[in-house]
């Protein structure tokens, strides 16, 4: 149960496969404030999210407005047109209760949130996502090298800036995930991304 007032929630899907596209069942609106690097510049506006294995996020959700009983349901509309992704699926329920909760006005300004200079990259690494079919089922390939838990790809620079661009040549979305590292996302398709859920530091990203 919630109190009526505004509430911090932070989320992470910890599914090994599903990813969420989250809602509430009023569509009402609420705020991301921070991803996986922490908070945002600024809180931003939102009626859905997109969220893939790995990814977190942070936001704020308003029950200031809802009446003592009031049930609020949080859930998935499903992700893509086919398959268990698409399947709608019910998260969590927020009752709403009598006693009145956090009301005083949220900051308009979070941190700052100093944006890497693409022109400083000393290196620009390009990833492609496949997909082939072996003996009947979908084997998942970057490049032309499936998954080996000894084998090194890259060696990169801890101190250093690089760009790397994932092109998904596979009808199915894929979490890519770098451990102990923060980055940015650039653009998706060409275009400087528009989901806050893109904003800020992140590790892992929907492709």
């Amino acid at each position: 149960s919630v109190d009526r007032g505004l509430y911090r929630i932070r989320l992470l899907n910890g599914s090994n496969a599903r990813i969420y596209t989250l809602s509430f069942g009023d569509n009402r609106t609420f705020q991301v404030i921070g991803t996986d690097g922490g908070l945002l510049d600024r809180p931003y506006d939102v009626t859905s999210i997109v969220l893939a294995p790995a990814e977190r996020v942070e936001l704020l959700v308003d029950f200031s407005n809802d009446s003592n009983g009031a049930s609020v349901e949080f859930a998935s509309s499903g992700f893509g047109v086919s398959g268990r992704q698409a399947v709608p699926l019910s998260v969590m329920t927020f009752v709403v209760g009598p006693d009145e909760g956090w009301r005083q006005p949220f900051p308009t300004s979070l941190t700052r949130i100093d944006m890497l200079d693409p022109n400083s990259a000393t290196k620009t690494r390009t990833f492609q996502l496949r997909m082939e079919m072996n003996m009947g089922m979908p084997h998942h390939l970057i490049g032309t090298d499936s998954y080996d838990m000894e084998r090194v790809d890259v060696i990169a620079n801890a101190d250093g800036t690089e760009i790397w661009e994932f092109t998904n040549l596979t009808p199915i979305s894929h979490p890519m995930h770098i451990h102990n590292a923060f980055f940015q996302v650039l653009t998706r398709n060409g275009a400087p991304p528009t989901d806050p859920t893109d904003f800020g530091w992140k590790d892992t990203v929907n492709v």
